[in-house]
């Protein structure tokens, strides 16, 4: 009789490969997770200063500073989806302090608060009139 070789792997080889995979698995998924919330904090940075100059450019035509939900009108959405006065983009929560500014304070000032609530640390930052971005947490 000939013997014939079989190609392939065994069971155990595998099993073995399976295991390798997920310590490896296990051990990386809090990193890429810190990296994650790094990358979203970073892009809030961005976001905060596509804002500011969104106001600066609303100040200069209508002489005063805009609502939140105005600037996003205005900007055809970009800055997340509007939900009565605050706006969500992404994992943060947009929203102007006061709430609801009257137009007299927005002639002379804003400031609006980006808010990431999830996780183990919150994330919060500003930007105002003049044009500051200030992380407040962590």
């Amino acid at each position: 009789m000939k013997k014939t070789s079989q190609n392939g792997f065994s069971l155990l080889e595998l099993l073995v490969v399976m295991v390798i995979i997920g310590i490896i698995a296990v051990v990386g998924t809090p990193y890429f997770q810190r990296a994650v919330e790094s990358a979203e904090n970073g892009n809030s940075f961005s976001l905060m200063r596509s804002i500011s100059t969104a106001q600066m450019t609303y100040y200069s035509q209508h002489r005063r500073y805009a609502l939140l939900k105005e600037l996003n009108s205005d900007q055809k959405g970009v800055f997340g989806t509007t939900q009565g006065e605050i706006v969500r983009h992404g994992k943060f929560r947009l929203e102007m302090t006061p709430t609801v500014p009257s137009d007299e304070e927005l002639k002379t000032t804003y400031e609006i608060t980006a808010t990431r609530s999830y996780g183990d640390i919150p994330y919060l930052i500003t930007v105002n009139q003049s044009g500051k971005i200030t992380q407040v947490l962590p």
